[in-house]
């Protein structure tokens, strides 16, 4: 809106065809007056969430120091000819065009951050409820564990091993994954098995 603001001044003051002066204003008219400023507010309270009272106090404040003053420039302005003053009105647009541009480019890297950091807090909790299943799962290894102590079973199972990777590659829903799947759980094995031996030398120190 606020190029099609800035091309509309510029049409307005460097075409003298009076239909296409009149359709120029009619567009600096709606781009400029239809919700800018709701747009604008929009946008700071979402890239400043925790501070939304005092923004938009801000905001507006500013906005009714512009409703005043601008009136006020433009009039003196107008002085030295319409032309003038529609010339400033074009400054200001680009003025107002280049912060847009670094606005998006702000709100662009706010929302990137927002979304790393929602995801990597989607991954604390997945950790989390990981954690809390690894736990059940070596509390059972500690059961097999011991029932293998007593009847003098090797810690080291290959064909038990196998048939683990087997259905967990089985598990996966996609071919991609099912490779990292299978390392994961390799290296799960591999510390239960030297969990086992702990156990195994506890046992046998007892």
């Amino acid at each position: 809106m606020s190029m099609i603001s800035l091309m509309s001044l510029i049409v307005v003051t460097q075409v003298a065809q009076p239909t296409i002066s009149m359709m120029a204003a009619f567009l600096f008219g709606f781009s400029a007056a239809s919700g800018v400023m709701q747009i604008g507010l929009n946008l700071l309270i979402q890239l400043f969430p925790q501070n939304k009272g005092i923004l938009t106090g801000i905001y507006f404040m500013f906005g009714s120091i512009a409703s005043f003053t601008v009136p006020l420039i433009t009039g003196k302005l107008s002085q030295f000819g319409i032309q003038v003053a529609l010339q400033s009105n074009i400054i200001v647009a680009i003025i107002g065009t280049l912060a847009v541009i670094g606005i998006y480019f702000a709100y662009k890297t706010v929302h990137q951050t927002d979304n790393l950091s929602a995801s990597r807090e989607k991954i604390n909790q997945i950790d989390q409820q990981i954690v809390g299943l690894l736990q059940q799962r070596f509390e059972a290894v500690t059961a097999v564990s011991e029932a293998k102590r007593q009847t003098a079973k090797p810690v080291f199972d290959p064909k038990r091993e196998q048939q683990v990777l087997t259905k967990i590659t089985s598990y996966s829903q996609s071919d991609k994954l099912a490779p990292h799947f299978k390392k994961i759980y390799q290296g799960i094995m591999d510390a239960s098995k030297d969990y086992q031996t702990e156990l195994n030398k506890i046992g046998g120190n007892k």
